[in-house]
């Protein structure tokens, strides 16, 4: 195997850990950055969809350059 094949093949995975981590982030954050329409959990009161937690981790993923 060459060396720096394995990051290559790698590139763009994310560990269980670090999508954990986002998500929790994702709940706490409160800046209106990481989605199209600036919305945040916290203005959802806590009580968004599964969906809504999803995109907004994305967001974050994406801000963080993580994917």
């Amino acid at each position: 195997m060459e060396k720096g094949s394995f990051m290559q093949n790698n590139l763009g995975r994310l560990s269980t850990f670090v999508i954990r981590n986002l998500m929790l982030e994702a709940l706490a954050y409160s800046g209106d950055d990481i989605d199209p329409e600036g919305n945040y959990f916290k203005l959802y009161g806590y009580s968004g969809t599964q969906s809504d937690l999803f995109r907004l981790t994305e967001g974050l993923a994406i801000k963080k350059n993580l994917i």
